[in-house]
């Protein structure tokens, strides 16, 4: 549902010889009961066949690309294969490609059913997998370290998600700000988070961004932090909400074996093997490099100072070595509330998450920054 606009326009005729629509729905909420019905199958394949672009302008662009939906259904020993002939046009508008499907032509694989889907798509996710979300604005966030930088932009993105009914942050320190999807939790405690167990109860996604600075405490506490607080948490959250996704910032150069010298890595590692043998269903860890702040802010320590000074030139030179803090929150909290990818732990490097993010939004990295052209969460 990530691919459709809220203002999608999706038709399906049952029967193609039937010039009237069976069904004709306006919204992308609408859509929720249409894709989880997809997931009666074992699995989806498209085979995508010849385009051709009908008419182009500079603002906007109709063609027709063929697909074949082969949808295998599995009962025992018994199969049964659906497949059902798309015929898709291609809009683009402002900029955005935009994918609307119309119908098959005859019925296949023992009589079934043939669709006609139209609607408006804005981009394609760069990890594979079913999208597994429920019923737009049903989605149960929880985000812990809202008042951080990287957490404090998925907060503001979440609360502003059309799939996301509430989001229920926790942390030390109350936010200063009101929304009526958003509850706040205190919890001065991160080491015991048996009290949150109420509070953490049938969400549906979590959006981890707890953490501090190397340097800005001594190694126990950096340990304390890192790795004990995060298995708190993901223990409390796994007995309340076992069905919850979990996105969990981690770092670039996160160790899992343990080995590397440098305390953050081997911690991060640590944080990381916890939650993924965890059994969440989904567990997303991030692997960012530098993470650019956006906004102006006061820098932890000469480094950041630096990187902050030659980010223009390093991104041009290193682009996989940067992340917007803005786009990196935009995809924790995405992947969680989509649930893409299959049942099981992934993984996500630098590399990984801009193209996520520029696949979810696309044009997101190239636009403007801050000193008078400040980017705005959409």
């Amino acid at each position: 549902m990530a691919l459709f606009t809220p203002d999608t326009h999706f038709v399906v005729y049952m029967n193609a010889k039937d010039p009237k629509p069976s069904q004709e729905l306006n919204s992308r909420e609408a859509l929720a009961p249409v894709f989880a019905d997809l997931n009666k199958y074992a699995a989806t394949m498209h085979f995508v066949g010849q385009s051709t672009i009908l008419s182009l302008t500079a603002e906007r662009g109709t063609g027709e690309a063929y697909c074949l939906a082969h949808h295998p259904t599995v009962d025992g020993e018994k199969r049964r294969l659906m497949i059902a002939t798309l015929l898709r046009y291609v809009r683009k508008d402002r900029g955005l490609v935009a994918v609307c499907g119309a119908p098959a032509l005859p019925r296949l694989a023992g009589g079934a059913p043939t669709v006609m889907t139209e609607s408006n798509h804005v981009s394609s996710l760069t990890v594979s997998g079913a999208l597994h979300a429920p019923a737009v604005g049903q989605q149960r966030v929880v985000i812990v370290g809202a008042t951080g930088m990287v957490g404090g932009y998925a907060l503001r993105y979440a609360l502003d998600h059309p799939a996301v009914g509430t989001v229920t942050a926790v942390g030390r320190k109350r936010l200063g700000i009101s929304h009526p999807k958003l509850q706040e939790v205190l919890h001065q405690d991160f080491a015991d988070c048996s009290a949150l167990a109420e509070a953490l109860s049938d969400k549906d996604a979590a959006v981890f961004c707890l953490g501090v600075y190397t340097g800005a405490v001594s190694e126990a506490e950096l340990r304390r932090i890192t790795v004990d607080y995060t298995i708190e948490f993901a223990r409390v959250l796994r007995r309340s909400s076992p069905e919850a996704s979990f996105s969990f910032l981690s770092g670039k150069g996160a160790d899992s074996t343990g080995r590397s010298r440098i305390p953050f890595a081997r911690y991060k590692g640590e944080a990381e093997n916890a939650l993924l043998s965890a059994e969440f269903q989904h567990v997303y860890v991030f692997r960012p490099a530098y993470i650019y702040p956006v906004e102006p802010r006061k820098e932890p320590n000469v480094s950041y100072r630096l990187f902050r000074a030659i980010y223009p030139v390093f991104r041009l030179l290193f682009p996989n070595q940067v992340i917007r803090a803005d786009d990196l929150a935009r995809a924790m909290v995405d992947v969680a509330v989509w649930r893409t990818g299959e049942r099981g732990g992934l993984v996500l490097e630098n590399r990984d998450i801009r193209a996520m993010a520029e696949s979810l939004h696309p044009g997101a990295e190239d636009s403007p920054g801050e000193n008078g052209s400040q980017k705005t969460l959409r």
